[in-house]
């Protein structure tokens, strides 16, 4: 691997020195050379991209030998005073190639070819895409411009860092592992749309970002949309709604190839080609990309694939078929909740050492639960038995070979017993149908198969022989966790675990081996490592109609799902012995049964089926100054539960009853335009949202609770927006966006459990309340060479009131109450910072340099908790309840984002990109818990690409 990266590093330096390298007159902007006395004109005009005929935002026009040129608007047009008639003049934007005409008349415009890949977003089917200034929500944009400047081979996630109101983090720092909250609500509580298709977890509402490794690249626009937004369907939506459209199939031929280093041996591969329109009437693009890297955290190692594959076909002149294939299948080391530490532990173990990384202690990945890494021999390692293709589906198997948590790094192997390993096709069938001038009907017939789980340890508790490593020798003792002994920086020494499950049994077998109870030939393994598997089958299908009546349009549609969750645990790593033993199988009446080898299934086995039927009607209105919607949604959604372990196989109570729950989603808002420049809005509204899966059954059993109840969620919004293009101040044109908006949300019994003597108590009236203002601004200046952008965030989220109460124990009927008090009233929500800034600058050099650092600050960063473990009286012991909560230190950090369109120096058009990501190295909790223990973030990384297109 070294060499590889060496090689491509000196086959690429002289192409990217000698793009940096060019003598400075080579680029200095000259003063214009035409006769003094040319005619001078106003030259007005668009840029628009050649196929689709849209305006190109952010687009450089300059008339060339001189220091003249604009940038285009939102609706790609420009203007420019003093230019001499017949000037030569040139636009050039990031994904396009240069085009130079001649400035014969005021007007001139543009029309542009893709340089690389044309592909425009997907249509969304299943929500709306706000417009500024008709839209009354408060919603950011990210183009593709934006993306590719800017994300630098991180999660999708973290450039939503950079919207106000959002917070993204690296979490444990394993790639993939990130997460976002928006107002100060979680990814549970946010819906997470790809191409109008909701991919939040249909049991518990998470999303994993590793499944979407790769998606970066070939995503034309995210709209973020806070609070409720517009979206139609009856979804979560209570902190916001990320829409994220991947690219459809280019119009034009081409091929491109990019290639990226990176810190902590990051290499990354991209391949993209397109057919272009055939005569046929087909066109497709596709992707294929490989990723690898040790991670910036130790043993969080990557290795992963994605691909992307969508294919366009119109019929007649009317209707438009789109097919697209994503996935990623990918295996990643990870650091689990006991690596968690305060700032004085992390600090103290600054002696820390290792072959693979190097001694900061941001990075140590140690912890006890089975939860760290170490060093395996060679020997050891290939001897392992990896997983069965039932635990990974067949494509993944022929990638990786099997669950990699036995990895080789350089010349050493290590196993990490916390790893994920994932594979997510997903597929969509969109149609669109122009039935006539005022009806348009528009339908996602779509699919995913989920594959995968995670690592961990698994223990027989029991009555082992010790031995020097585990005990005392020769002597027989009860084991209830056992870890592997670790060495003086606290690695896993693997290896002599390995021997022990190699060791005797008990001191009685008859051969000396293993356990005379079960197989005394072979070796019993005391301690191995399973996986936690959660296999989906999930289909679905939303179907819009819209009817448009001029002044007033109509969408009605439907939105149909059903998905299968298949959850248990196997045996991936026997560490060394033959077989396991597992007792947790009702069904295993004898020994025999209880053996368990590589890719049999321990500790539990359960299905989740989730069926949701929906639909929406809305109605907007626009005339003139004026435009405003009302929306209606609802859902039935019903559960049910299958258990294999816990339940006899002729009990008949394998499967649990079904329960139902009906949600709504409500909505009305309206937009009113004063002028050109300023605009109001305001919206309101209000979700009824049904229990997630685990809150219906608890502690693994088919019951149902029956005190599972809706969560309420009222909000209401007001914002402000202003735009002036060619604003004059100090003698500079200004183009300025600028909206600000107040909001206010109110949560109504968030669904909490309590667990006491083995009885369940359901408590209900806790409510929080999150509020706050949010301003985002740009302001383009110096004919649009620079760009300055911020963002701001202040919030107050509080839980509401305490809860003094005697619940009964609902989950058993036993009727034994069990006194709750929570003292939650007036506390801070924690998990994300309440203040937030952005401050960012984009400089477009005429000769296609474009430099954009990035600020990023936060403060009131409370920790993350749960109210109902807050059961002391605050008030009673005379505490300022504000001081409990614990938060951490203000911090910020800085980005630097560099991108050079090499342009017309070289035969291809080749592209480079430099990002070095928290730049000041600062140490910050990404994850921050009430106990002051967390995760640190990641320090100072640089990513580097070279492009080329054909």
């Amino acid at each position: 691997m070294n060499t590889i990266k060496n090689n491509l590093l000196l086959h690429f330096l002289p192409i990217i020195l000698g793009g940096l390298l060019f003598s400075q007159d080579d680029f200095d902007l000259k003063e214009d050379s035409s006769d003094q006395n040319a005619q001078k004109i106003s030259l007005t005009g668009k840029v628009s991209d050649s196929k689709t005929g849209q305006g190109i935002a952010g687009a450089n026009v300059v008339i060339d030998e001189t220091d003249l040129g604009s940038a285009t608007d939102e609706n790609g047009e420009y203007s420019i005073d003093g230019v001499s008639v017949g000037s030569s003049v040139t636009v050039t934007v990031i994904g396009y190639d240069d085009l130079t005409l001649f400035a014969d008349s005021e007007v001139l415009d543009f029309s542009i070819n893709s340089s690389i890949i044309e592909m425009s977003g997907l249509d969304v089917v299943g929500s709306s895409i706000a417009k500024y200034r008709e839209t009354p929500v408060a919603f950011s944009d990210i183009d593709s411009e934006a993306l590719e400047l800017r994300v630098g081979s991180r999660d999708l996630s973290m450039i939503m860092n950079e919207v106000p109101g959002a917070f993204a983090t690296e979490g444990p720092g394993g790639s993939g592992d990130s997460r976002i909250n928006i107002r100060g609500f979680d990814q549970r509580n946010i819906s997470i749309m790809i191409n109008g298709v909701p991919v939040n977890d249909m049991e518990n509402g998470w999303v994993y970002w590793s499944n979407w490794d790769g998606i970066a690249d070939v995503t034309s626009s995210i709209q973020v949309q806070r609070g409720l937004g517009a979206t139609n369907l009856a979804v979560a939506s209570v902190g916001g709604t990320v829409n994220v459209r991947t690219s459809a199939a280019g119009m034009d031929k081409g091929y491109s190839f990019k290639q990226e280093l990176g810190s902590n041996n990051f290499l990354k591969s991209t391949l993209t080609a397109s057919s272009g329109l055939m005569e046929n009437g087909y066109s497709v693009s596709a992707l294929l990309q490989r990723k690898t890297g040790k991670g910036w955290v130790d043993a969080t190692w990557t290795d992963a694939y994605s691909y992307f594959f969508t294919v366009n076909k119109s019929i007649g002149d009317n209707q438009t078929l789109d097919f697209t294939l994503l996935g990623a299948p990918q295996q990643h080391g990870q650091r689990d909740g006991d690596n968690k530490h305060t700032a004085a532990d992390w600090s103290a173990m600054s002696g820390y050492n290792s072959d693979y990384g190097d001694n900061d202690y941001r990075k140590i990945n140690t912890g006890g639960s089975g939860s760290g890494w170490g060093y395996i021999s060679e020997d050891n390692a290939k001897s392992i038995k990896m997983g069965t293709d039932e635990s990974l589906d067949s494509f993944s198997d022929a990638l990786f070979g099997g669950i990699q948590h036995t990895k080789q790094i350089g010349d050493k192997w290590i196993i990490n017993n916390r790893t994920n390993y994932y594979h997510k096709p997903v597929y969509n069938l969109n149609h669109t149908w122009d039935i006539n001038d005022q009806t348009k009907l528009s339908s996602v017939l779509y699919g995913s198969n989920g594959r995968g789980g995670g690592t961990g340890p698994l223990n027989s508790r029991g009555d082992f022989l010790g031995n020097g490593d585990f005990g005392e020798e020769g002597v027989t003792e009860y084991f209830k966790y056992i870890n592997p002994p670790q060495d003086a920086n606290g690695l896993y020494e693997w290896d002599k675990l390995i021997n022990w499950n190699r060791s005797d049994w008990d001191a009685d077998a008859s051969n000396g081996v293993g356990d005379s109870d079960y197989i005394s030939s072979e070796y019993r393994s005391k301690a191995i490592i399973r996986a936690s598997v959660n296999h989906h089958d999930w289909y679905g299908l939303i179907s819009n109609l819209k009817y448009d009546m001029s002044d007033v349009t109509i969408n009605a549609g439907v939105d149909v799902r059903s998905y299968k969750g298949e959850h248990y645990r196997e045996v991936v790593n026997l560490l060394g012995g033959d077989y396991y033993v597992d007792s947790s199988n009702d069904n295993w009446t004898t020994n025999a049964a209880k053996v368990r080898r590589v890719g049999d299934k321990v500790a539990y086995h359960n299905i989740g089926y989730n069926n949701w039927m929906g639909g929406y009607l809305q109605a907007e209105y626009s005339k003139d100054e004026l435009s405003a919607f009302v929306s209606a949604a609802g859902s039935n959604t019903t559960y049910q539960r299958e258990d294999f372990f816990n339940y006899m196989d002729d009990s008949g109570e394998q499967k649990s009853e079904k329960a139902k729950y009906p949600g709504s989603a409500l909505k009305i808002g309206a937009n009113y335009n004063f002028n050109e420049n300023l605009n109001v809005f305001a919206n309101a509204g209000a979700l009824s949202v049904a229990p997630n899966f685990r809150s219906v059954y608890l502690n693994y059993n088919n019951t149902v609770n029956p005190e599972a109840k809706n969560e309420k969620v009222v909000s209401t919004e007001l914002g402000l927006g202003y735009l002036n293009s060619g604003l004059v101040l100090f003698g500079q044109s200004l183009d300025i966006k600028t909206s600000v908006n107040l909001y206010h949300t109110n949560w109504q019994d968030k669904q909490l459990v309590i667990t006491e003597n083995d009885l369940i108590y359901n408590v209900q009236g806790v409510n929080a309340v999150h509020q706050g203002i949010e301003l985002e601004s740009r302001v383009g200046l110096l004919s649009g060479m620079i760009e300055l952008y911020g963002a701001l965030s202040l919030a107050n989220w509080r839980w509401e009131n305490d809860v003094i109460a005697d619940v009964t124990s609902d989950y058993d009927r036993s009727g034994e109450t069990y006194s709750v008090e929570i003292y939650a009233g007036g506390l801070p929500v924690g998990d994300a910072p309440q203040r937030q800034l952005v401050a960012g600058a984009t400089y477009k050099a005429p000769f296609g340099l474009t430099v954009n650092p990035v600020f990023k600050f936060f403060d009131k960063h409370y920790a993350s908790y749960s109210p109902e473990d807050l059961d002391f009286d605050w008030d009673a012991a005379g505490i300022d309840r504000d001081s409990y909560i614990p938060q951490q230190k203000h911090y910020s950090t800085i980005d630097l984002h560099v991108f050079y369109n090499v342009g017309d120096l070289l035969p291809v058009p080749v592209t480079v990109g430099f990002h070095l990501l928290n730049a000041t190295d600062t140490e910050y909790f990404s994850d921050y818990t009430s106990s002051i223990e967390g995760f640190y973030g990641l320090g100072t990384r640089y990513n580097l690409s070279l492009g080329v297109s054909f």
